[in-house]
């Protein structure tokens, strides 16, 4: 089921897509935002596994370094534990090309396009090819502990930074706004047969069967 709900501002564009999957352990909630429109919270649920994407947006000045801040945070709203994951992405490759992105407010940006050196606590990101994880789960931060009903991740991020080398650049490449898209999912804590995954991977288990069972 896909639900698409379209708001329109005097210059601004804000897109809020829901996609829920149709089974009972996963679902997943998108915002995408324009950099100079506010925060809009919004959720949907398949059975008791509900989650929300939290943020704190406060839109930058127009310049060759436009600097934002921007942290998101993902709540459990259901009422089952449940681990959670997140697609962090640019509208625009160009512009992503440009950006920054810093975990701990601000005192360090690493550029948004390479493997993140200084990620917050708690979040994996899992690249492609990496030895660490398999290609099935690649391009997603995880979270690494379990959510209970109430509970929320620390933040994934705390500020972004897109840097251009000249006015006519950025006029060309910003002129229209760009997006920062934000998807998150969650998976519940029990495997297959209703047992709690447990050990210290118990996040990745959980991922690699919901995305693997038949």
């Amino acid at each position: 089921m896909i639900t698409a709900l379209l708001k329109r501002h005097k210059h601004l564009w804000l897109m809020i897509l829901f996609i829920s999957l149709m089974t009972a352990t996963a679902w997943g909630d998108t915002a995408a935002y324009l950099t100079d429109q506010e925060n809009k919270e919004n959720q949907i649920a398949v059975g008791d596994n509900i989650i929300t994407i939290d943020e704190e947006f406060m839109p930058p000045d127009p310049g060759l370094s436009e600097l934002f801040h921007k942290e998101v945070q993902i709540e459990n709203t259901g009422t089952s534990d449940c681990f959670v994951r997140v697609l962090l992405e640019f509208s625009d490759n160009e512009i992503a090309k440009r950006a920054a992105v810093s975990w701990d407010g601000g005192e360090v940006y690493d550029p948004f396009s390479d493997l993140p050196e200084n990620a917050p606590e708690h979040w994996i990101f899992a690249a492609d090819h990496s030895a660490e994880v398999s290609d099935l789960l690649a391009g997603y931060w995880y979270y690494t502990e379990k959510l209970s009903p109430g509970e929320s991740t620390g933040a994934l991020t705390t500020d972004f930074r897109v840097q251009f080398e000249t006015e006519h650049i950025r006029q060309k490449l910003a002129k229209n706004g760009y997006d920062i898209y934000v998807y998150a999912e969650s998976v519940q804590t029990l495997d297959k047969d209703g047992d709690e995954w447990t050990g210290v991977e118990a996040w990745k288990d959980a991922w690699t069967e919901m995305l693997t069972r038949k």
